[in-house]
């Protein structure tokens, strides 16, 4: 998995996440408040029949005044379904926010592992080939060993040559 992969699939989730989210903290905080009974009962017979201006006025002060207790009662019934609902949301917020972030470890976790696996192995066929470069050197004897050196350039009475792999080979 390269790194464009692993962008793309770490934007898909967190888009994820974000839509979820999106559609599920608003269904939870979804308020159903009912406010007929809040009323005062009086002021249901006014629709339809001719009355005076004095009815209407009444019927308006009536309820300018009961006004503040509705509202009071609306507030205290919807803070209620807020109240109720909240942990809810908290939960669902937090444990979609926790799958996202574990997704997206597991993701870019994987990808140190590959990058580590891929050194280790460069490491030991490294290692593996100078290991048997010494061991080529070391089965030569002299004459060979000078032969070699003269063929890879070295000066044969050069004191800098050593056998067992001293400078590589």
């Amino acid at each position: 998995m390269n790194i464009r992969d692993r962008q793309l699939a770490t934007a898909i989730i967190w888009f994820g996440l974000f839509l979820g989210l999106g559609l599920a903290v608003p269904r939870l905080m979804d308020m159903q408040v009912d406010l007929s009974e809040l009323w005062p009962r009086g002021s249901e017979g006014y629709s339809g029949q001719l009355i005076d201006i004095t009815t209407i006025d009444s019927a308006l002060q009536t309820a300018q005044a009961k006004l503040p207790e509705v509202m009071a009662q609306a507030q205290a019934a919807a803070a209620h379904q807020i109240a109720s609902n909240l942990p809810l949301a908290i939960f669902l917020s937090i444990a979609l926010i926790l799958a996202a972030g574990a997704a997206t470890w597991f993701i870019w976790r994987h990808a140190g592992l590959e990058a580590r696996l891929a050194a280790d192995l460069l490491t030991f066929e490294k290692a593996k080939r100078r290991n048997r470069i010494e061991r080529f050197v070391d089965d030569l004897d002299m004459d060979e060993l000078d032969d070699l050196r003269a063929r890879l350039g070295y000066d044969t009475s050069d004191d800098g040559w050593r056998r067992s792999g001293s400078d590589g080979l």
